[in-house]
């Protein structure tokens, strides 16, 4: 369930006075008092949620029997779960590091930290330590700063996976959580919890997708309805071609709910790559009422999609919507992608002008020489800038986008990289057209980049780090 994702959440320290702030406060995107979240309200003390309460008590009573020594101060965790419901939290940096900082300290610090300070608890039998007095921050700053931080992530979370929440009546239950005598029981409120999700939700979800349904069918002008009960709205035909099992799509799309909330979409960004099997039924279906080119519209029933029992993607009875327009889609086997890629290369050879090839097969143009007397060896690490495409032009990774050149070994990379990076000197620049043999062969590293499949990287070479120089920069200093 939903709920469980969040289970780590809520514990604290006692503490009278207001703290120091050893943390960073996250901008709020929305103003007032409205949250950002049309599933977050704010709510008052003058009619109880439930389903709030329940979920905060729930988060505050697992962290302590789940995370053993994670005393967080409970105020600042609530401070950046309020935070981040007034925060675009997909588009926010600050949030999405927050939750890497989190992972980070819990899987390469929290154990070692604990089982540390359980050791240490356990060393003296005549002298026990209280299991419940062993605290893993390191100060009272460390301790703020994940508080916030984790209060972000779990806010976020809560926040855009649309669980109906009322902020006063969550605190309230967190406070509750945290009690050692607690009023509310934690198997009363979790089996309300998993009657709400098990039965009332899927219920509530249901009759709102049905009148969904029925308002498009009727109001929106030439939409169209399949046997399976799929709503369609086709912009664009496309060509007489349809997708087979055996292709690989590439797609733009938005995908959203019927309170408007968008999950997913390529805007923005790259397309996806994927093949009919990477779809649920519903989307499959859209998919094979247009051609390349096509442009459509769909609108899911939940038995078409995810079901009563939901996932990660969708809650229990979820209707999707999907907006997707059908780029290209091609034979995706070892074969055809030889094939294909031979092809390009071919074009490439023939068309641009400049280009040269070596005996291996690579493809390159070299647009800054660089410094002749500063190449790269195969023993040698290099820091550069790349862009990497495929032969549709679909960006599978880039440096630029990370803000930040790379640095490796270039030993330790494919064989066409260490190869052209060696053509070009310290601030040279080239492009590298390279066949499938000096890439991944026949091997499919991501879904952006099939089996034999042939790559174009543009290369901008910032420095080369000889190894005699790295050992330098290792070695500790000497008298």
């Amino acid at each position: 369930m939903l709920f469980a994702i969040v289970a780590m959440a809520f514990t604290t320290v006692g503490c009278d006075q207001q703290p120091q702030k050893n943390y960073k406060k996250v901008e709020r995107t929305a103003k007032g008092d409205t949250p950002f979240y049309a599933n977050i309200t704010v709510g008052d003390a003058s009619q109880i949620d439930s389903l709030s309460y329940c979920y905060g008590l729930m988060n505050s009573f697992g962290v302590s029997k789940q995370l053993p020594g994670v005393k967080f101060d409970w105020e600042l965790v609530y401070e950046g779960c309020e935070d981040a419901f007034y925060c675009d939290c997909k588009n926010n940096e600050q949030i999405q590091e927050a939750g890497k900082d989190w992972n980070e300290f819990l899987y390469n610090e929290y154990y070692a930290r604990l089982s540390e300070k359980q050791q240490a608890a356990n060393s003296d039998p005549e002298n026990p330590v209280d299991p419940d007095s062993i605290d893993i921050f390191k100060d009272d700053a460390e301790r703020q700063s994940y508080s916030y931080n984790f209060g972000l992530m779990v806010g976020a979370m809560t926040a855009q996976n649309r669980i109906p929440i009322q902020i006063h009546w969550l605190k309230e239950g967190m406070k509750e959580g945290i009690k050692e005598n607690m009023d509310l029981k934690a198997t009363e409120a979790q089996g309300f919890m998993n009657t709400y999700f098990m039965e009332v939700l899927p219920e509530k979800n249901l009759k709102k997708s049905q009148e969904w349904f029925a308002d498009v069918e009727k109001n929106v002008a030439g939409v169209q309805k399949s046997e399976s009960g799929l709503l369609y709205l086709i912009e664009n035909p496309g060509d007489e071609n349809r997708a087979t099992e055996a292709d690989l799509l590439k797609i733009n799309f938005e995908w959203s709910f019927a309170d408007g909330t968008v999950f997913e979409t390529t805007s923005g960004r790259e397309p996806i790559k994927t093949n009919l099997a990477g779809l649920f039924q519903g989307w499959q279906e859209a998919v094979s009422l247009v051609g390349k080119g096509g442009k459509i519209t769909a609108w899911i029933p939940a038995e078409l999609a995810f079901g009563p029992q939901g996932n990660r993607f969708a809650l229990p009875n979820d209707a999707i919507k999907i907006q997707m327009e059908l780029l290209d889609f091609y034979l995706n086997t070892p074969e055809a992608n030889l094939e294909r890629s031979q092809k390009w290369l071919a074009e490439i050879e023939a068309s641009v002008e400049g280009v040269q090839k070596t005996e291996s097969g690579l493809l390159y143009l070299i647009e800054r020489e660089g410094d002749a007397n500063n190449r790269p060896t195969a023993a040698d690490k290099v820091k550069a800038h790349y862009e990497g495409t495929t032969s549709d032009g679909t960006k599978f990774d880039s440096s630029y986008d990370r803000g930040e050149p790379s640095e490796f070994p270039l030993n330790r990379v494919i064989a066409g990289w260490t190869e052209g990076l060696q053509l070009i000197g310290k601030g040279g620049k080239i492009i590298l057209w390279i066949p499938a043999e000096l890439a991944y062969g026949e091997s499919s590293p991501s879904p952006n980049i099939s089996a034999n499949e042939a790559l174009k990287f543009v290369v901008e070479l910032e420095d080369v780090i000889k190894p005699e120089a790295a050992e330098q920069v290792a070695a500790p200093a000497t008298k």
